[in-house]
């Protein structure tokens, strides 16, 4: 499946939906500065929260991961530009996120992205 970019309209449905859909599934988060640098902010760890938060100046998606015992690490994605999802074979997907933070890029194992896709409006 070729890459699908998510309208932003759609962007706070999708995000209920992939709450909905992989809330609990283990993934990995990293973040691409504006610079180039690549820092890995989340490894394995369980999605508990995704939002899409419509703010005075900036717009932004949290997500929230935590693992039994450990305290929740959240990741901001500041004024989202595209929301973008694939799949890159042998069951692992991934979801871009590019804005002004940089690109957040999240890999993840569950769900069908046929299913994640179902009603929502792709560019």
């Amino acid at each position: 499946m070729a890459t699908q970019e998510i309208q932003s309209t759609d962007w706070e449905s999708f995000c209920e939906k992939f709450l909905r859909l992989h809330q609990g599934s283990t993934m990995s988060v990293v973040q691409i500065r504006p610079s180039g640098g690549k820092v890995e902010v989340i490894h394995e760890m369980p999605l508990t929260n995704i939002s899409f938060n419509h703010g005075g100046c900036n717009d932004s998606i949290l997500f929230n991961f935590q693992e039994e015992g450990t305290r929740e690490v959240t990741h901001e994605v500041v004024d989202p530009i595209h929301v973008k999802i694939r799949e890159e074979g042998q069951g692992k997907k991934g979801l871009q996120i590019d804005g002004e933070n940089g690109s957040t890029l999240i890999s993840f194992s569950s769900g069908k992205i046929d299913e994640l896709l179902d009603g929502i409006q792709l560019q």
